[in-house]
């Protein structure tokens, strides 16, 4: 294949002249552009070199190039309640036109991979079912709501940028989970930022689940975060994401006992394990007898070294969920 830089002017000529192909100088092939993909709507699961949906429907993830998507994107499942369209093809869009029918509103999990934005979604699923019980079944805003988990990634890293999970991984989980997931990429920067960086991007993405404004999107009911017990990142996202941007936050794990939480995941199918460790060198070695891919459960909890929070939430370690066969 010629040089990168050659197929990306290739690519940005044929968009500029809103051409759907522009050929290959290797092969002689016709290749899609990005503008092509778009205009079909979907990931088709061949690993197209323009795909603008992290070749979400590539089987095998260690083929999956992650670092194609480049805005906000809506990936249904294909096993999401979408009785518009089953054409499991269709398991990709940037559109929602065609899901939002059903539901009246959505709660959108912000979702990392790991233990704590899980059992965020697994209290938030247990909120609503308790809600509709409560009502005999007549919450007709809980029965037709729709759960979406946002994962923000890091496009040059290929993953989430605290976590450490790859983006690949974070897209299987949700088709695991039957749930449909916003990717959203973004810049390095002040997390604080308001314009390109962390925000303004996370702002995109809640725009497109929305329909940007163009009356077809859905009604976000609350915004669902992981958080613990740290007062100062609460603040942070309440000023932020219900101050300034008019959205309800909700915290369901928020003041929970370690031993609750560690007991309600040995509920779950799944395992846990650790993704990143706060001080490793990139060897993976970690510190203090905790080290990338140990097991998360209470033996490990024990040899962690003095003063360290048990579930990691000043930024000892990281952890990424794996769930197991049925």
């Amino acid at each position: 294949m010629d040089d990168v830089a050659d197929i990306e002017s290739l690519h940005d000529q044929a968009t500029a002249n809103h051409h759907l192909f522009y050929t290959d100088p290797s092969t002689g092939y016709q290749v899609m552009t990005t503008s092509a993909h778009l205009k079909r709507g979907f990931c088709c699961g061949s690993g197209c070199r323009h795909c603008p949906y992290g070749q979400y429907n590539v089987k095998d993830p260690t083929k999956r190039h992650t670092s194609t998507i480049h805005h906000p994107t809506y990936l249904p499942t294909a096993t999401s309640n979408n009785s518009k369209n089953k054409n499991k093809k269709a398991a990709t869009t940037t559109t929602i036109t065609s899901i939002t029918h059903s539901y009246t509103s959505c709660d959108v999990v912000f979702f990392s991979g790991g233990k704590d934005s899980f059992l965020a979604l697994k209290y938030t699923l247990d909120d609503i079912l308790l809600d509709s019980s409560n009502n005999n079944g007549n919450n007709n805003n809980n029965n037709n709501k729709k759960i979406l988990l946002l994962s923000t990634y890091d496009p040059i890293l290929g993953c989430h940028g605290l976590q450490q999970v790859p983006l690949s991984h974070i897209q299987d989980q949700a088709k695991q989970l039957g749930l449909d997931i916003v990717v959203v990429p973004t810049e390095r920067g002040n997390i604080g930022d308001q314009g390109d960086g962390y925000v303004g991007a996370v702002r995109r993405g809640l725009q497109l689940i929305e329909g940007n404004g163009n009356g077809e999107g859905f009604k976000i009911d609350r915004l669902i975060f992981g958080d613990l017990h740290l007062d100062n990142i609460r603040k942070w996202r309440e000023d932020v994401f219900e101050g300034n941007l008019g959205y309800t936050c909700w915290f369901p794990l928020w003041k929970r006992g370690y031993k609750e939480l560690m007991e309600r995941l040995g509920r779950e199918r799944v395992r846990v394990v650790v993704s990143a460790v706060m001080g490793d060198d990139g060897g993976g070695g970690g510190g203090g007898g905790v080290k990338v891919g140990d097991v998360f459960d209470e033996q490990l909890v024990e040899k962690m070294p003095a003063g360290w929070d048990a579930f990691g939430e000043n930024g000892e370690f990281h952890t990424r969920v794996e769930f197991c066969e049925t």
